[in-house]
């Protein structure tokens, strides 16, 4: 009995945990990609497409997790992460994750997100961070508007010393998905042919354009040529959907255009940190790499306002990933170790994190019983 105890409790007490690593992983899951990676690199490892399946070969099998950045299929998700962990080639449970999520927050999707991370991954820690203050980061800012043109939706979002003000954010449903519905509508009718979503999203990021601010004649891009050797053009049609960012009427929706929007979140946000917000406006998202459109948005933002004239945007040449890459500078900090919860936990993930201690409920339940035994017994 002596050593039959002696041995158990040792492995109860003197368990060995597993070395947890103190650089996270950035997991950054958009509606058309994730972008995955340690912080301590310079760009993703690894830019995975957020689709099961091939849409180019048959578009009628894929299927697409993510719609206007909101989880609709969990069980799909599981399995994109499933592929990144298989790229990443890591163990989870050593491996903190450093998770960037769109602003305003879904309370539930976190919370699902939080227990699939820790109990089917076994992360030993998880920490979200919201997109618009990381791209912020990403241009050495803390507080401004970010201008977010993604690929499921377009988000207006100020930020101030590095917290999102939901109050006074906006989204729209003009971006990467509507243009390319759009392309994929006017190539059926202008070509008679047929192309999946993956085809149309290629063909508006070759042929997208966008009318400069003096309405002079814009540099034409060359045509895009298909898999099957027709070449496009859309001479018309690619203008219409390069000012549909800025008059969406232009491909037939009945929302705000990008200036219209940034005014009346300005105008929403306090007047006692708006020259605050005012003076950092940066542009991220994919969509913003498309032809003319940083410099006609600079033009509409500086008409916008007088408080806005001398407004210069933020717009780096990679802020496709802005996002990764204000999540990378957050997890290289050293001060990211001593983050211990967010301060808006709901009890179902504070519930979720406790069950990650080292010594789980289980051990201490053990230890409480066969203790007293142990002194009973001798």
């Amino acid at each position: 009995f002596f050593f039959f105890f002696f041995f158990f409790f040792r492995s109860v007490f003197f368990a060995p945990n597993m070395e947890i690593d103190s650089v996270p992983v950035i997991f950054d899951s958009g509606t058309s990609d994730v972008k995955i990676g340690r912080a301590s690199e310079d760009r993703p490892s690894h830019i995975l497409p957020t689709v099961l399946g091939d849409p180019h070969k048959d578009p009628s099998s894929a299927v697409f997790p993510i719609q206007r950045r909101t989880v609709v299929d969990w069980t799909a998700m599981l399995k994109v992460w499933d592929q990144c962990y298989e790229h990443l080639d890591t163990q989870g449970a050593a491996q903190p994750i450093l998770l960037a999520h769109p602003s305003p927050v879904c309370r539930p999707e976190l919370d699902r997100i939080t227990q699939i991370f820790f109990e089917y991954y076994n992360v030993p820690a998880l920490y979200f961070a919201p997109q618009p203050v990381l791209a912020l980061y990403h241009s050495g800012r803390t507080s401004g508007l970010v201008i977010d043109c993604g690929e499921g939706r377009t988000a207006v979002c100020p930020v101030v010393n590095g917290s999102c003000l939901h109050y006074a954010s906006m989204n729209t449903s003009v971006a990467g998905a509507a243009l390319t519905r759009f392309v994929q509508a006017a190539i059926q009718d202008r070509h008679q042919l047929q192309v999946d979503s993956y085809t149309a999203r290629r063909a508006r990021e070759a042929l997208h354009l966008t009318l400069p601010h003096n309405n002079s004649k814009p540099t034409q891009p060359p045509p895009f040529v298909c898999p099957d050797g027709t070449i496009l053009t859309l001479p018309e049609d690619r203008l219409s959907c390069g000012e549909a960012l800025f008059a969406p009427t232009q491909i037939g929706m009945d929302a705000l255009g990008l200036p219209q929007a940034v005014l009346q979140v300005l105008r929403a946000v306090g007047p006692e940190v708006r020259s605050e917000v005012c003076a950092n406006i940066a542009v991220c998202g994919g969509v913003s790499m498309s032809n003319g459109v940083v410099s006609r948005l600079q033009w509409e933002v500086n008409a916008l306002d007088p408080m806005l004239q001398q407004t210069t945007l933020l717009a780096p040449s990679d802020r496709q990933h802005a996002v990764w890459h204000g999540a990378s500078i957050l997890g290289s900090l050293s001060t990211i170790n001593d983050i211990k919860h967010l301060a808006s936990l709901s009890p179902g993930l504070q519930r979720t994190r406790a069950c990650s201690d080292p010594l789980s409920s289980s051990r201490k339940l053990t230890i409480y019983i066969l203790v007293p035994l142990f002194f009973l017994l001798f």
